[in-house]
C-alpha cells in the first residue's frame, strides 16, 4: 500500500515537472521571453540589449533569456526575477531627451523582485517589487505617491540624480513600513524631514546626500528610529549637534555622515563635563564625518573634541575637518580630559584615518597618538598647535599621509626613518620655527671615465677572460672524448661502425694525397697509409 502511494506520488511529480518544462523554452519561460522582446522593441532596440535575440538559433545560450545581459532568473523555476536596464554609456544619463518607459511593460513578470532603471522617463507605476533603483531618470510628479500606495512591499528604494515632483520630501514614502534602505540622492529635495518617517521602524539605512533639506537633526524623526545603522545626510542645510546625543540610544548605528551642512553646534564646555562620562552612548561607530564644509569660523569656537568618541572602540575613520573646534588635544587643567587621556579600556587600535584639519586646536601634539597603531592618515593641519612634534610618532608603521602645515610648531622635524622618510617639506610648511624639514641634497656620485681595452692586449684579451675560456674549452673537449669512448666501449655495433668509418676516411685521404703530391713523396705517403691501416 505504501509502496503504491510512493509510486503514484512520484509519477504525479514527474508529470508536473514535465508539464512545466513544456511551458519553458531552453531555461526561461516562453511567455516571459516574448515579453522581454516586446520590451526591447518598445525601447527601440537599445545597444545594451544586443544580446536579447529574437531569432531561434542552434545555440541554447541565445535562446535562453535568463542568460541575456541585465536579466536574472530563479534557477529553480526559470522565472525572471531581476532586470537591470540602462545605457552602457554614462554620458547618456544626463541627456535631456530620455526615452519613455511605461511601467505596464513589466506586469508580465510576476516574480520580478529587483528592477534597476537608468536614463528613462518613467510613466506609471510598477507592480509588486522588493528592490527598485532609478538613476538619472525623470518621473511623473505623483510617482512616489503611487509608490507609497501600490508598492508597500518594497524593502529597498534608491533614486539617484532624478528630480522628484514638487521638491518637498514625499510623505507617501512613510507608507513603506517594510522599507529597510532608502536612498534619495541629488533629487532636489527641500524642507524638513517629515515626522511620519518615525513610523518606518524597519529602516536600517537612510541616505539623502546632496539635497537642500534643512532643520535641526536633533528634532528630526531620525532620533526615534532605533533600527538605523547608517545615517547619511551629507551636503544639506541641517543643524547637527556635535555630541550626537540625540542618537545615544541607537545601539545599531555604525556610520554617520554629516559633512557639508549648514551648522554644527554644541556647548563650548560640554566636553569637560566629566559627570557625563559615566553614560557613554550605546552605538559603536565605524565611520564619522562632521564638518561645516566652510573655512568661515564665525569669530570663535564652540566646543572641543567630542567626548563620545572616547568610547568608540571600532572606529576606522574620523573626519572633523573645517569646524570651529578648539581647546587642547592633550587635555587641560582641573582634571579636564583631552583626546590623549582616554582610559586604556577605550583605546582605539583600528583607527585608520583621523582628520582634524582647519580647526582651532591649541597646545602640543599628544605623544599618545603613537598608540593609534593602525593609523594611515593623520591630518592636524591649519590649527594653532605648538611645541615639538613627538618622536613617538615615528613608531607608526602604517602612516602614509601626515600633515601639520600651518601651525605654530617648533623644534626639529622627525628623523627621516621608517614611514617619515616618505614625507617631504610639504607636510611641515607654515611652521616658521620648525627646523630641519628640508630634504637633504643628495651627494652626486663622481663620474668615472671608462678606459677602453685594447683588443690586442695579451693580459686582458679583450672583454673575455681568456684564462677561463681556455679552461672551459679544454674541459669540454675532454668530456666529449670520454663520452665517445664510453659509448664505443659499451656498444659493440657502434664500435664496429666507428672503426669502419675511420678506415674509409683514411683510404679517402690516401688517394687524395697520392693524386696531388709530387711523385717522390708518394712512396712515403703509401708507407704511412699502410701503417695506419693495420
Amino acid at each position: 500500500m505504501c509502496y503504491g502511494r510512493f509510486i503514484s506520488g512520484f509519477v504525479w511529480t514527474m508529470a508536473l515537472f514535465t508539464a512545466a518544462e513544456w511551458k519553458r523554452c531552453n531555461g526561461c519561460w516562453e511567455q516571459e521571453r516574448s515579453s522581454l522582446l516586446h520590451l526591447k522593441y518598445s525601447l527601440n532596440n537599445p545597444p545594451y540589449m544586443s544580446s536579447w535575440s529574437g531569432k531561434r538559433t542552434n545555440s541554447s545560450d541565445d535562446d535562453d533569456c535568463c542568460l541575456w545581459d541585465g536579466v536574472g532568473c530563479n534557477p529553480a523555476t526559470g522565472k525572471v526575477t531581476e532586470l537591470d536596464l540602462g545605457y552602457q554609456d554614462e554620458s547618456d544619463f544626463n541627456s535631456p531627451a530620455k526615452p519613455d518607459l511605461n511601467a505596464s511593460l513589466f506586469l508580465p513578470f510576476r516574480d520580478l523582485t529587483l528592477l534597476s532603471l537608468r536614463g528613462y522617463h518613467i510613466q506609471g507605476c510598477f507592480g509588486s517589487l522588493e528592490n527598485l533603483t532609478i538613476w538619472s531618470s525623470t518621473m511623473d510628479d505623483n510617482f512616489l505617491d503611487v509608490v507609497g500606495i501600490r508598492m508597500t512591499g518594497l524593502a529597498s528604494l534608491e533614486i539617484w540624480n532624478s528630480p522628484l515632483g514638487s521638491g518637498t520630501f514625499p510623505q507617501a514614502v512613510c507608507n513603506l513600513t517594510r522599507l529597510q534602505k532608502l536612498y534619495l540622492l541629488e533629487t532636489n529635495l527641500t524642507g524638513e524631514l517629515p515626522q511620519c518617517l518615525s513610523n518606518m521602524t524597519s529602516l536600517r539605512v537612510i541616505d539623502v546626500d546632496s539635497n537642500n533639506l534643512s532643520g535641526d537633526i536633533a528634532e528630526s524623526p531620525l532620533t526615534a528610529l532605533l533600527s538605523l545603522e547608517q545615517i547619511m545626510i551629507t551636503r544639506n542645510r541641517f543643524r547637527i549637534p556635535l555630541s550626537l546625543a540625540p542618537f545615544s540610544n541607537h545601539s545599531r548605528l555604525k556610520l554617520f555622515f554629516g559633512a557639508g551642512n549648514k551648522e554644527l553646534y554644541g556647548d563650548k564646555n560640554d566636553h569637560y563635563e566629566t559627570s557625563q562620562r559615566d553614560n557613554p552612548p550605546l552605538f559603536l561607530l565605524n565611520y564619522l564625518t562632521l564638518s561645516s564644509g566652510s573655512d568661515d569660523h564665525y569669530g570663535g569656537y564652540f566646543g572641543s573634541f567630542p567626548k563620545f568618541l572616547y568610547y568608540q572602540t571600532n572606529l576606522q575613520g574620523v573626519y572633523l575637518l573645517r569646524n570651529k573646534l578648539g581647546g587642547s588635544l592633550s587635555g587641560g587643567s582641573y582634571n579636564h580630559h583631552g583626546i590623549s587621556d582616554v582610559e586604556k579600556e577605550y583605546a582605539n587600535y583600528d583607527l585608520q584615518v583621523l582628520d582634524l584639519g582647519h580647526n582651532h586646536f591649541t597646545g602640543p601634539i599628544p605623544p599618545t597618538f603613537s598608540g593609534l597603531i593602525s593609523i594611515e592618515t593623520l591630518d592636524i593641519s591649519h590649527n594653532n598647535l605648538s611645541g615639538v612634534i613627538p618622536t613617538q610618532l615615528m613608531e607608526l608603521n602604517y602612516l602614509s599621509s601626515f600633515s601639520v602645515v600651518y601651525n605654530n610648531l617648533s623644534g626639529k622635524c622627525p628623523k627621516r626613518v621608517g614611514q617619515f622618510s616618505t614625507f617631504d617639506e610639504d607636510s611641515y610648511m607654515g611652521n616658521p620655527h620648525l627646523m630641519n624639514c628640508t630634504l637633504p641634497q643628495s651627494t652626486p656620485k663622481p663620474y668615472v671615465t671608462q678606459t677602453p681595452i685594447d683588443d690586442n692586449d695579451d693580459e686582458y684579451g679583450g672583454y673575455i677572460d681568456m684564462e677561463s675560456f681556455y679552461m672551459s674549452s679544454g674541459v669540454s673537449f675532454v668530456l666529449v672524448l670520454l663520452t665517445i669512448a664510453s659509448v664505443l666501449y659499451i656498444n659493440p655495433y657502434w664500435r664496429q661502425v666507428w672503426f669502419y668509418y675511420v678506415r674509409v676516411t683514411i683510404t679517402t685521404c690516401y688517394y687524395f694525397v697520392v693524386d696531388h703530391l709530387p711523385v717522390p713523396t708518394r712512396s712515403f705517403a703509401g708507407s704511412v697509409a699502410a701503417i695506419c691501416s693495420l
